[in-house]
């Protein structure tokens, strides 16, 4: 499980409205906003994109499941990683606003261990 929001979101130090700050239990961050370039929107060059995906350590046959708030910033992640050949991508489309209203869904506040 990827998280495609911030730092903030992902520690749960900054919350967004959902029922329940911070992040799926055991998933790691992969902020969307590393793959833009914040002066002209558009995607990083492909080689700074192999190397903000070559920090999840993974294969590219690894199954990844991208998430987010509510399924959109998640999409853009997923498009990075299957640009650059990971083939087992997929979008939780409930994302945190699904998953964190469910309080028998486990979730984790702080850094990661």
């Amino acid at each position: 499980m990827l998280n495609a929001l911030s730092r903030q979101l992902f520690t749960g130090e900054s919350d967004l409205g959902y029922a329940r700050p911070g992040r799926i239990a055991g998933s790691e961050l992969l902020p969307t906003l590393n793959f833009i370039d914040q002066e002209s929107g558009a995607y990083r060059p492909d080689a700074e994109l192999e190397a903000g995906a070559a920090t999840l350590g993974r294969g590219r046959d690894a199954d990844i499941i991208s998430y987010c708030g509510g399924g959109i910033a998640a999409t853009m992640n997923a498009f990075v990683l299957m640009k650059l050949g990971y083939r087992n991508v997929s979008v939780y489309d409930g994302s945190l606003d699904e998953w964190s209203s469910d309080p028998a869904m486990p979730m984790e506040v702080g850094e990661p261990a």
